[in-house]
């Protein structure tokens, strides 16, 4: 059972085809694989500590990729919302009355 757990694990993070969105889909597949490996009380030969081992690697992998674009695309954000902020306030500045003394 627990090979069969560590196979299905590795076959769907094989899946991953870059897609940040696929990434997140492939992890919360395998976080209930991982909890059913955890509540189990198992001792694991080499091999199957080995594919363990790439197992992990592999979801961190996944995860700070994650993690990276979303620091990103919140920093993106951020500076729409400056540049929104900025235009609204010329804009806002710009549409108050003005008067001009022609004779002047």
């Amino acid at each position: 059972m627990t090979d069969n757990v560590l196979n299905t694990l590795f076959l769907n993070l094989e899946k991953w085809d870059g897609n940040l969105a696929h990434g997140e889909q492939i992890i919360n597949e395998n976080h209930p694989l991982f909890e059913q490996l955890k509540q189990q009380d198992i001792i694991f030969d080499s091999k199957d500590s080995q594919k363990l081992k790439t197992i992990m690697t592999k979801t961190m992998m996944i995860r700070t990729q994650i993690s990276t674009e979303k620091k990103k695309v919140v920093k993106q954000m951020s500076q729409m919302n400056q540049k929104d902020k900025m235009v609204n306030s010329y804009y806002t500045s710009s549409q108050d009355a003005s008067f001009i003394d022609r004779a002047f």
